[in-house]
């Protein structure tokens, strides 16, 4: 390079002398010599190549070169600059990298941080030094250019330099004590972000494996260190990478297992010498070991065979490898371990370091050792949690075992034998501590750091899924009761405001959606024939669906969600889905983002079960809905109807909706009548803004009771009274001065007559709330022949007469309520009864819902609309009103209403389904036309303005499968 640009400058030197020797001739001859007859002289080859270069960089830097004859030229002088070379400018083509314009300034940068980390190779190594290269290596991470161009990184050798740098630190491994620990950490976590960006950059750093893995003790005893420690580099350099995991060798994966061996067998000295309690062996670093291996036999979601293999058979042969609990001889197992390691993170003076260690620290380094703090029962819990783990991830696939591979059921049957199913139901069923808020508000959480946390219990799920499976409903029903469906329940209950974003509420989130809520989804034909066991299957689909509307779940946790419940429910008896269906007929009609799970399934209901809502003649199986279940099933097409109509549109919404209202139909008879009748369909429902139930009773706040009535309301009290006595009596109570509960004695087992007055006069407010309700509802009540009523006063008072003889002469009381069996009432009575018992229910769900609301809040399973009570839940108060209009009757009353209130509770054909919602769809139809026909009409006129807009104007959607 020297040689040529001397001669370049001779060349320079001489061309000056000729030019003012030819300058003087000019003004010797009189002639004038112009710029470009001096330019046309001959230059040397290299000039040339220069003035080509620069002038075709200058054209393309300026404007487009839109001649097609000039770019011909351009290239052509490329194509022989590069030619007649020689070849000389194909290795470094090959090494080139292109750059957009945009990252100039990065790369700038990050060439300049690289070349300062090179340049302190050389020297010195002291504290500034180490500041400044982790400082530059920081950089450089920060750097967009490292993450877009991973081959950019490793054409610059940048892992070997930082390489280099570890090695010049670490030296040959035969020093355990390290003098820049700090950097240490930061070329490990420079190589391990290295390795993630680009599977070439795994491949270009497993060539260093070996080194890595005899340092890899380096800072594993230090958690501010977790993620940056020369293990941590191999770990990522085999990662979710089966090539790589394939091409480790033996010698390297019984390198590991030796040093975890080592941990087996005696307590970590950097803990020990921290004042940490000497244990007997170091589950610190083991676990950390177990890390690397679980990667080594565990990729993309599948086993590598052939390591999971090398490895069982590695640890078996050390025995040390597998803890105390389950070394063999002399262990207590996996349950006994966890639970003592429980007892341990709860004992401050054996989980942490002593006390006289703690308060001999330098003030200066308090930080740095609370950083580094180790709790050690946690660390023991976590130890067996990794190792359970590995082991299930070394179990062979259960499709080998089916096809009686010997290798895989020999190695099946080791494992079964290392873990048994007892000590992992035990672990499953482990409760966790649950965030809390307290009085002043402050929420109470305990580290997860410190405590069993769902990562160990996901662990077992993982191995008792692989090795053992679920083949029975016995097992399956047992690990829900005692373990999966507590911890359900549990990650509901934080779902709250104060709690959702708490670590516990977001880790049962996950162990939920990736271990529990996958093997449900995979055992979903278990759930076949469950009936005997409805109420904790119903518990369980409950909970899901309220943990599917969670506020802190992720996308593919709610996905995760929707395909358990889904495949849960389709294996269910349409009359297990009761419950949930009552829930949802009042959740899917709002139509916001949590419907679409729920609408989905519907529609897997419906298209599957349509048989047995629709075959009402019962053949075989089929047809055994009950009326019930078709009212819920009416209730909840009119609602997702009526919703949908005042939507506005959304694609995906509607096409759920449609698919659910396509499915409903189909499933429905058409000439189904809601016995509850069509008003209670179309009636609102009574729900508060955040769509709470909000109970409506009549209002009976301006209607009295007439003074002619007040016979009736006396009779009556006294008929409440001796029908309670009863039903007390038949109970094993009996009379006594004072209440008592454990020996059923109660002071008010006597005649109506020996009442006091404040006593009578609550039967009497009850019985006075209902009459004025019927009035309220334009009821009339009216009293028939007087010889009626006389006969029927003369009975009851005999009666009641006889009651009180037997009470004052033998000291006992013998209550004899009306009999009313042989009242028989009409079916208008019965409808006039149906309404009568919902506002029973209404006005008792006002009063508990004040009560709740005057404590502080909670909640009930009955304050629901009574549409959605169970028949069970509904006859309490059914039976109730039936009673009184039997006693009305019976004493010669009359209850009757007018003829337009009948027929809407009791149409005629023309209120079946199928005649509704033919009648209904062309009520839309007919709006929309005459919607049009104003466009049209419009359109008419004249041109719309811009501006203008049509009234009701909208995009018109067709739904044919409707």
């Amino acid at each position: 390079i020297e040689l040529d640009s001397d001669t370049e400058n001779e060349e320079d030197a001489e061309m000056s002398i000729k030019d003012r020797l030819l300058s003087l001739a000019v003004r010797v001859i009189g002639l004038e010599k112009t710029p470009i007859e001096v330019e046309e002289r001959p230059q040397s080859a290299k000039s040339l190549k220069k003035l080509i270069s620069e002038t075709m960089v200058s054209w393309a830097q300026e404007t487009e070169m839109e001649d097609p004859e000039l770019v011909r030229a351009v290239f052509t002088l490329l194509y022989c600059q590069y030619q007649d070379l020689g070849g000389q400018m194909a290795g470094p083509l090959c090494r080139a990298y292109t750059i957009s314009q945009a990252s100039i300034e990065d790369t700038m940068g990050l060439l300049s941080s690289v070349s300062q980390i090179r340049s302190l190779l050389s020297v010195c190594m002291g504290k500034e030094e180490e500041r400044l290269m982790i400082r530059r290596l920081g950089d450089i991470m920060n750097n967009k250019v490292f993450y877009q161009h991973p081959n950019l990184m490793r054409a610059l050798g940048m892992h070997e330099t930082v390489m280099e740098v570890m090695v010049n630190v670490l030296g040959d491994g035969e020093s355990k004590e390290i003098t820049f620990p700090k950097m240490v950490s930061s070329c490990c976590r420079f190589l391990c972000y290295f390795c993630r960006i680009s599977r070439h950059n795994q491949g270009a750093l497993f060539d260093h494996l070996s080194y890595l893995l005899e340092n890899s003790s380096v800072g594993l005893a230090s958690p501010s260190m977790r993620g940056a420690t020369p293990l941590d580099v191999a770990a990522a350099s085999v990662m979710d990478n089966n090539e790589l995991a394939l091409a480790l060798r033996e010698p390297d994966l019984e390198k590991v297992v030796q040093y975890l061996a080592g941990c087996g067998l005696q307590s970590c000295p950097m803990l020990v010498a921290k004042g940490y309690p000497d244990i007997g062996w170091n589950p610190v670093e083991g676990e950390r070991y177990l890390d690397f291996l679980r990667f080594a036999v565990f990729c993309n979601g599948e086993s590598v065979e052939e390591n999971a293999y090398v490895v069982l058979r590695l640890l078996i042969r050390r025995p040390e490898c597998f803890g105390p609990a389950l070394r063999g001889d002399g262990g207590n197992g996996l349950l006994a371990a966890m639970e003592e390691a429980i007892r341990i993170s709860e004992d401050p003076s054996v989980d942490g370091p002593c006390t006289t260690y703690q308060s001999n620290i330098h003030i200066d380094i308090v930080q740095d050792i609370y950083n580094d703090l180790i709790h050690m029962g946690h660390a023991i819990m976590t130890f067996y949690s990794a190792l359970i783990d590995l082991l299930g991830r070394c179990a062979p696939e259960m499709h080998l075992i089916q096809g009686g591979k010997g290798e895989a059921i020999r190695i099946r049957a080791i494992l079964r034998s290392l873990i048994p199913i007892q000590d992992l139901e035990g672990v499953i069923s482990i409760s966790f501590q649950i965030p809390s808020v307290s009085k002043e508000g402050l929420v109470v959480e305990h580290d997860l750091s410190t405590v069993f946390c769902p990562d160990h219990k996901a662990a077992m799920v993982l191995f008792l899924d692989r090795v053992y499976g679920i083949e029975n409903q016995s097992f399956l029903l047992h690990l829900l009761e005692v373990g999966f469906l507590p911890d359900l329940q549990a990650a509901v209950s934080l779902d709250i405001a104060d709690l959702k974003s708490t670590d516990m509420a977001l880790a049962l989130n996950r162990y939920l959606c990736t271990t529990v809520l996958p093997l449900l989804t995979k055992c979903s034909a278990l759930f076949c024939a469950l009936e005997d066991h409805a109420l904790l299957v119903d518990s369980l689909i409950q909970t899901i669906y309220s943990l599917s509307r969670a506020l802190s779940l992720t996308k593919a946790q709610r996905d995760t969600i929707e395909d358990c419940l889904l495949a849960v429910c389709s294996k269910l008896q349409p009359s297990m889905m009761q419950p949930l269906l009552r829930r949802l007929v009042f959740d899917v009609p709002y139509l916001t983002e949590y419907s679409r799970m729920p609408l989905k399934l519907l529609t897997s209901h419906y298209e599957q079960r349509w048989k047995y809502y629709s075959l009402t003649g019962g053949q075989g199986d089929q047809g055994l809905a009950s009326e019930e279940e078709l009212h819920l099933s009416t209730k909840l097409f009119w609602g997702v109807f009526t919703a949908l109509a005042k939507k506005p549109y959304e694609p995906q919404l509607f096409r759920l909706c449609v698919q659910c209202l396509a499915a409903v139909a189909k499933a429905l008879p058409p000439d189904h009548m809601d016995s509850s009748c069509m008003s209670h369909t179309e009636r609102k429902t009574s729900m508060d803004t955040e769509g709470h139930f909000d109970p409506q009773p009549v209002d009976t706040s301006n209607v009295s009771v007439p003074e002619r009535l007040e016979f009736v309301v006396n009779k009556y009290a006294e008929h409440t009274h001796e029908k309670w006595s009863l039903d007390k009596f038949a109970n094993g109570w009996v009379h006594g001065e004072q209440l008592c509960e454990n020996t059923k004695v109660h002071p008010l087992l006597k005649p109506y007559r020996a009442l006091a007055e404040k006593e009578k006069e609550g039967y009497r407010w009850a019985i006075k709330e209902t009459i004025k309700s019927m009035l309220a509802f334009g009821w009339t009540i009216e009293r028939t022949k007087e010889g009626d009523a006389f006969g029927m006063y003369s009975c009851t008072r005999r009666v009641s007469q006889s009651g009180q003889l037997s009470f004052e002469g033998a000291s006992t009381f013998s209550p004899k309520p009306m009999d009313m069996s042989s009242i028989t009432l009409s079916w208008d009575q019965c409808a006039m009864a149906e309404q009568l018992a919902e506002n029973y229910h209404n006005a008792w769900a006002k009063r508990k819902k004040f009560e709740l609301e005057s404590k502080g809040g909670g909640g009930h399973s009955m304050l629901v609309p009574y549409d959605t009570l169970t028949v069970k839940e509904k006859t309490k108060f059914r039976d109730r009103a039936q009673d009184v209009l039997k006693f009305l009757q019976l004493n010669g009353y009359t209850v009757w209403r007018d003829r337009k209130t009948v027929e809407m509770d009791f149409p005629a054909i023309a209120n079946c389904f199928g005649y509704t919602l033919l009648q209904r769809m062309l009520s839309h139809t007919e709006d929309a036309q005459e919607h049009m026909l104003e466009l049209e009409v419009m359109q008419a006129r004249g041109p719309i303005s811009k501006g203008e807009r049509a009234p009701h104007q909208q995009l018109i959607h067709f739904f044919p499968k409707v």
